[in-house]
């Protein structure tokens, strides 16, 4: 229908020369799952387990409905598809295989938010204009500042000079944050960031950087990027990812992230405010 006319026809990105399974193919899958959907072509394909199919439209733009909606589809396809898809790929690998589940996630995604998106981000900043215009208000006043006494403020160690880095590889990164639209691809431009800051540092000469050194040069960065609606976005992100799709190094960037918009709302600079 309407909602996949946007998918491409891409394919994964895998060390073998055969074709990976194509976004439309899941696409179509992962239309014909979803919740009051009834044109199958007169085929009965297996609805996403667990879903009411006649879902009130205020569920269906709740985050963590639609969450667990793209989890379930997702489960779904990588189920009951998995040898078709394993034969298209022609990989065998848990690896590879992995991939392939991160290569469905992005289908449902695209299918499940493109019509929904702007309106969960806009409930979503309704619930929160508070948090949204409390931490803008403390980013605009700090980001205003040189670097090194933005970097004094926020507790940037002064070992190897990591102080009086601009760090411009990660704040580019980050501010694709906003350029990016499925959920997917912002926790990819996170660990873009990580990656850059440990890139940088090692630059100085920084190879063992710990939680105490990352996160104040992640609040420095997030200050530098300039998001339109960072305590918004994560709050969308974290409840349509869900702890099921978010674990390990991605869990822990994303919740340190989200330690650091925390802090920036929290931060008092009543005394940094008359003395400039």
């Amino acid at each position: 229908g309407a909602m996949i006319k946007h998918i491409r026809t891409l394919s994964m990105d895998t060390n073998t020369n055969k074709q990976q399974p194509r976004q439309r193919n899941i696409a179509s899958f992962a239309q014909s799952m979803m919740p009051g959907n009834d044109q199958n072509n007169g085929q009965k394909e297996p609805k996403a387990s667990g879903q009411n199919q006649n879902v009130p439209q205020k569920q269906l733009l709740s985050p963590k409905y639609v969450g667990r909606l793209i989890s379930s589809i997702v489960k779904e396809i990588s189920t009951s598809r998995r040898d078709q898809m394993l034969e298209e790929s022609g990989v065998r690998s848990a690896d590879q295989w992995e991939k392939i589940v991160d290569h469905v996630r992005l289908c449902v995604e695209r299918v499940v938010l493109s019509p929904i998106l702007s309106r969960l981000m806009l409930s979503t900043l309704r619930e929160t204009t508070e948090q949204e215009c409390a931490l803008q208000e403390k980013i605009g006043i700090l980001k205003k500042e040189p670097n090194k006494r933005l970097a004094q403020i926020l507790g940037i160690p002064k070992r190897q000079k990591l102080d009086e880095r601009c760090w411009h590889g990660a704040v580019a990164t980050l501010k694709t944050f906003d350029v990016v639209a499925m959920p997917s691809f912002k926790l990819g431009v996170l660990l873009g960031v990580k990656d850059e800051i440990f890139r940088e540092a090692g630059d100085l000469g920084v190879d063992d950087m710990n939680a105490d050194d990352f996160l104040p040069i992640m609040t420095y960065i997030i200050c530098r990027a300039g998001l339109r609606h960072p305590w918004s976005t994560v709050t969308v992100l974290r409840q349509i990812l869900g702890d099921d799709f978010v674990s390990g190094e991605a869990a822990y960037y994303l919740t340190t992230f989200e330690i650091a918009l925390n802090h920036l709302l929290h931060l008092d600079i009543t005394n940094f405010i008359k003395n400039t």
